[in-house]
């Protein structure tokens, strides 16, 4: 009898170490803006996009808002590029025509600085939409985050015997 009264109160003193408040840790997400940059932390910790997918991956809706996000963002790189390089030309263009003495052909000019100049802004639109995606994202995460309630487990000592209370 005295060992399994020293076992059983040690099991006591072991459990009631684990008893608690067993609700989900992660916390919310927050927004910084600094010029024309957005970053993203969680307790203080910047995240990146793929960190913030990560951390988001458990809630499917803020997930679908993220990973639309990366594609937008991935898109407007695509279209950053393709207008840089033909603004590039351009400028390119019109300085060696210079140097060499011939006249810059406005046919060539005009439709690639055009081009280049709306390349560009379908990147800035497609970079903005991805930012508003992603402000959607972590808005319905942290949304989600507060909804969920705690829940405790207690053991203790009744007269009856062990007692475990599960309160939601």
């Amino acid at each position: 009898m005295g060992k399994s009264t020293f076992i059983l109160i040690l099991a006591a003193i072991f459990l009631s170490c684990f008893s608690g408040a067993a609700q989900n840790n992660s916390e919310t997400l927050t927004i910084v803006k600094k010029g024309l940059e957005t970053e993203y932390y969680q307790g203080g910790r910047l995240l990146n996009l793929n960190q913030l997918m990560e951390v988001i991956k458990g809630n499917s809706v803020a997930y679908t808002f993220i990973k639309q996000a990366d594609d937008l963002n991935n898109t407007s790189t695509f279209f950053y590029i393709i207008g840089s390089g033909a603004l590039g030309f351009s400028v390119g263009y019109a300085i060696g025509q210079a140097i060499v003495g011939n006249l810059v052909n406005l046919k060539v000019l005009i439709p690639t600085l055009g081009a280049g100049s709306a390349f560009i802004a379908c990147g800035i639109t497609c970079k903005i939409t991805s930012n508003n995606k992603i402000q959607k994202g972590i808005w319905v995460y942290n949304n989600s985050l507060l909804q969920k309630t705690a829940t405790n487990v207690d053991l203790s000592i009744s007269p009856t015997g062990f007692s475990l209370k599960l309160s939601f």
